[in-house]
């Protein structure tokens, strides 16, 4: 082969590769910036839910706690008391978060959101339950946000 096509063909490899590297680098970075953001704001948005969710179970029996002792002690529980007030806004608050930082449109996200509602229908109604009859449906809102927290993290782990 000639010399000239040959010191040609390598200088037009050299200029291609020094166009082409730093493009695909940036392209690449760009992805890798992208995951790294994602992946970081839904760490924080499990942390935030598996909080909220671990709040609003011990809100709740707290409450139910208080009406068990307050009914022993009178047979009704007085809700205009200052304290009940504070508790209930609270659970009203971290029910809040839980359902907005939840996704209808996802099955599993729907299943914790239910049993949050039923937790909820259960004390707007003022159910006559002792403790151990609300466990099951707090125990369910654990069950239904492992799962929630489960396959999060597992998106976490992959990088979506």
């Amino acid at each position: 082969m000639d010399p000239l096509t040959i010191t040609f063909l390598t200088a037009s490899t050299a200029l291609i590769a020094g166009v082409a590297s730093p493009i695909v680098s940036i392209s690449v970075a760009r992805q890798q910036f992208k995951a790294s953001v994602i992946s970081n704001n839904r760490e924080r948005w499990i942390e935030a839910l598996r909080d909220a969710i671990s709040e609003y179970i011990a809100i709740v029996t707290n409450v139910v706690l208080m009406a068990c002792h307050a009914r022993s002690a009178d047979g009704d529980l007085d809700w205009a008391d200052q304290e009940i007030l504070k508790t209930i806004e609270r659970i009203v608050l971290v029910r809040s978060k839980i359902m907005l930082m939840t996704n209808p449109a996802k099955d599993h996200h729907r299943d914790l959101r239910q049993c949050v509602e039923a937790v909820d229908r259960a004390l707007l109604s003022k159910e006559r339950l002792d403790s151990e009859q609300w466990r099951p449906r707090l125990d369910a809102i654990a069950r239904a946000g492992h799962a929630v927290l489960e396959i999060e993290w597992a998106r976490v782990k992959r990088g979506d």
